[in-house]
């Protein structure tokens, strides 16, 4: 990615980030929510954490 793409992409997130934060606690919740439950099903609960496919037995 080329220095001024990657800024670009920061101050994107950065800009998100906030007026995310700037949302009422609940609407941040129902935006949240689905991303966390995905990561808790995809990593915590299977423990995949890094890996890309399941270990052979």
């Amino acid at each position: 990615m080329e220095a001024c793409d990657l800024e670009q992409a920061q101050a994107f997130c950065r800009i998100l980030a906030e007026t995310v934060g700037k949302l009422p606690a609940e609407v941040r919740g129902r935006l949240y929510r689905p991303a966390a439950e995905n990561c808790v099903k995809g990593t915590v609960l299977t423990g995949a954490v890094g890996r890309t496919k399941k270990p052979e037995v």
